[in-house]
């Protein structure tokens, strides 16, 4: 992105006309009507939205219908927004909201720092602000008149309502209005023209607001929300948090003025239902072992299990540390499978999913070992590690199953310059 880019929200033509109209009750017996039409798919018929239009205004006939199709990934139990029943959103905003499971993780990370008022910039529709909320007076700032007002309704709908106070600004004129002991969550945009990037100089505002902003908080500090591809090398001074969700990485926070260690990282692994997982320490570099030679043939006696480490330990470069002293060696580059020795425990974590090796060959001699495979009728399932050149997992599991239909998973993954396969069952 050019140095002087400029975020223009997209906000699907969504005005704030037509989200107050939704709000009134004419606005409810809208959004009712287009709950209850009868539809064969999943979106309503021209006729049903010409239909519409003959009783609505036209805006917010629109509005009603971009909110109707964003609500299964944003409301309810499968939602970004468990807690709610409608979400206040646009189709970006939502993309870019924070599950309320990450939310907060992220505002507990606030009150154990001692934050008493956290200011919410660049805020979106309210991912962050809401759970902030639960620990602490929120000032949300957003430049979306649009996505203010979601963040307002989304407040004002929680139950109890959360007491945000909500700008509609540019954060860079609300700078100096800050505490000098403020503490800041702040989302750049990532995004300009259609055009994605995880640098974090085209982050939007920049690096120079973004300094700015932590230098006036001299005595607070706060988070900035990062792509979890950053490059951590280009960050300023600070801790660096990767967060992963349900299994996958969905951001990096880097953390300034806070208490922890130079030079540690901290992976953080969430999971629906289940309390919070967080590994801290200085990044090492992975030590990938020999395979052993029992692995090479089936294992009854002495099992080996196979790990799948959670990518937010990997990308913080914590593979190593958390290895060694669970007694686990590296098959990968990345430390992202780790195996067992022969006959060790089972190991039950937040960051392993557990595999039971049946053996360990390599790639050539997939289909021979899978048509000795001890296992019942069923799909195979096909997972690879890193980049394996020429390898299409989805035409190889369609192979190997027409072939050979068990239930097993196939593990691919480099190692010694050779690809390797793993025959295993999950745990």
């Amino acid at each position: 992105m050019p140095a002087n880019a400029a975020y223009v929200p997209d906000d699907a033509q969504i005005t704030l006309a037509a989200l107050e109209y939704l709000r009134t009750a004419e606005g409810l017996r809208l959004r009712r009507a287009i709950a209850e039409l009868p539809r064969g798919g999943t979106q309503p018929t021209v006729a049903q939205i010409a239909g519409l239009r003959k009783h609505f205004p036209a805006g917010p006939t629109h509005a009603a219908l971009a909110l109707a199709r964003l609500q299964p990934k944003a409301a309810g139990v499968q939602g970004k927004f468990p807690e709610m029943e409608y979400v206040w959103a646009t189709p970006e905003a939502l993309e870019q909201a924070t599950h309320a499971q990450v939310a907060r993780h992220k505002a507990a990370r606030f009150a154990q720092w001692g934050a008493r008022h956290i200011y919410d910039l660049c805020a979106g529709i309210g991912g962050d602000a809401l759970a902030f909320a639960e620990f602490a007076p929120v000032t949300a700032i957003e430049v979306s008149p649009v996505r203010a007002a979601c963040l307002r309704f989304n407040a004002e709908d929680r139950r109890p309502p959360f007491p945000l106070t909500v700008h509609t600004a540019d954060i860079r004129s609300f700078i100096d209005t800050l505490p000098a002991d403020g503490w800041i969550h702040i989302d750049p945009a990532r995004r300009s023209a259609g055009k994605r990037s995880v640098r974090y100089e085209d982050l939007i505002p920049g690096p120079e607001v973004l300094q700015r902003l932590f230098a006036h908080v001299r005595r607070g500090g706060g988070a900035i929300k990062l792509s979890p591809a950053v490059d951590f090398d280009s960050l300023p001074t600070g801790h660096v948090e990767l967060i992963s969700h349900d299994g996958s990485v969905v951001q990096a926070l880097l953390w300034i003025g806070t208490d922890q260690a130079p030079g540690q990282r901290t992976a953080t692994v969430l999971a629906s239902g289940q309390p919070p997982w967080s590994l801290t320490a200085i990044p090492r570099p992975v030590a990938v072992a020999s395979l052993p030679v029992e692995a090479y043939a089936p294992l009854a006696e002495r099992p080996i299990y196979l790990y799948e480490v959670d990518g937010a330990v990997t990308r913080a470069g914590l593979a190593q540390v958390f290895a060694e002293p669970r007694q686990l060696q590296p098959l990968t580059v990345d430390g992202g499978y780790l195996l067992s020795t022969p006959g060790a425990a089972l190991l039950k974590e937040a960051a392993l999913t557990a595999f039971h090796v049946q053996v360990i060959v390599p790639f050539a001699r997939v289909p021979a070992a899978l048509a000795k495979c001890a296992a019942a009728p069923g799909v195979i399932e096909v997972k690879t590690r890193g980049r394996l050149p020429g390898i299409d997992t989805d035409q190889l599991q369609h192979e190997w199953t027409k072939a050979h239909p068990v239930a097993c998973t196939v593990l691919l993954f480099r190692h010694e310059r050779e690809t390797w396969a793993a025959l295993a069952r999950r745990v």
